[in-house]
């Protein structure tokens, strides 16, 4: 079913002086069946395609204040839990190459993309690139101030944004209270202004960010120049989309890369890890987020395991206790309280 997409404000460019776009959306009005399609076609329209998922008989409620300045898009988000997917469908969709910076004001929110997890809480933020599958889960009420930045506005600046993608930009950052700040007052003032100014605006925000994803490069360990970065994110889909066949193993991804694993292993030697412990970590992680999704609350732990390609139990039990230091009976406990 369609719902009107209505808002409370709207400020467009069409005298060509303002180059600011604002609206507002709440599912207040919405009868209870209908609000998770709203929200979703309001995030479809206004922020990017997304799949969503919430506890069965759950409720939901959202509330989005959404503000364009030039290219760069910012959204002031609150809601209840869900579980928010950028997936291949939802690629195929749009055209949008961007990276999401999301900026988390109270709650807290499990971050993956490219086979990295992060549990980020109050005032941490990340950023994600919507050219790639993502996860986001909010397992609790949460506020999150997101903003989307074309990729282009990024490149132009600094070079291997990609590897810290699920990455916490607010760890040992003297910049990143600097960029939150900035960012905070620009969401929740939605200031007007004229065409140049925006475009100005726009253009200091995306070097500021810039400089944050620099300052974090820079704490790596030697950067990995672009064409091997493009190698590794090719390897982890690789993985990603095969997670489910037990007979994935290194050879197997060696050969559809047409690399040798020894230059794989190199590649993972940058995250202190080798390609046959990434497939296990990857697999643990998988079922880990199929847990932690209320969705899947009736689904037993042997189904989990063999849709991520395990195929022995107690191998899936020893490996799921090595990476998460309890079973995962007990993990799914924990999540479920």
């Amino acid at each position: 079913m369609a719902h009107p997409l209505s808002y409370h404000k709207n400020n467009t460019d069409i005298d060509g002086r303002t180059s600011n776009q604002s609206s507002v959306f709440t599912t207040d009005n919405q009868k209870g069946s209908e609000k998770l399609d709203f929200w979703k076609e309001v995030v479809c329209d206004r922020v990017a395609p997304l799949d969503f998922t919430v506890e069965a008989n759950g409720t939901f409620e959202g509330a989005l204040r959404w503000t364009k300045i030039d290219d760069i898009q910012l959204s002031d988000i609150r809601a209840t839990p869900h579980v928010a997917l950028r997936t291949l469908s939802s690629i195929r969709k749009s055209d949008s190459d961007a990276f999401v910076f999301n900026l988390l004001q109270t709650g807290r929110c499990d971050a993956s993309q490219d086979g990295r997890s992060a549990r980020m809480n109050n005032g941490m933020g990340w950023f994600c690139s919507a050219d790639r599958p993502y996860e986001l889960n909010f397992d609790q009420p949460f506020h999150l101030t997101s903003v989307q930045i074309p990729r282009h506005m990024i490149n132009r600046n600094i070079s291997g944004a990609d590897r810290l993608v699920a990455y916490n930009l607010s760890h040992s950052s003297q910049l990143y209270p600097l960029v939150q700040n900035y960012i905070l007052q620009l969401a929740q003032q939605r200031p007007q202004f004229d065409k140049i100014t925006a475009e100005k605006v726009a253009l200091n925000l995306a070097e500021l960010v810039s400089t944050l994803i620099g300052e974090h490069l820079s704490n790596h360990e030697a950067p990995l120049s672009n064409s091997k970065v493009a190698s590794l994110l090719r390897i982890r889909a690789f993985v990603e989309t095969n997670l489910h066949d037990p007979d994935l193993c290194p050879t197997r991804v060696a050969e559809a890369m047409r690399m040798s694993t020894r230059y794989i292993n190199q590649l993972l030697e940058a995250e202190n890890t080798s390609l046959s412990r990434y497939i296990w970590q990857r697999r643990v992680e998988r079922v880990a987020t199929l847990l932690k999704n209320p969705v899947n609350a009736g689904n037993s732990l042997s189904s989990f395991a063999y849709a991520c390609g395990f195929n022995d139990m107690t191998h899936f039990s020893k490996a799921f206790r090595k990476h998460f230091g309890m079973s995962p009976s007990e993990y799914r406990s924990l999540c479920n309280e």
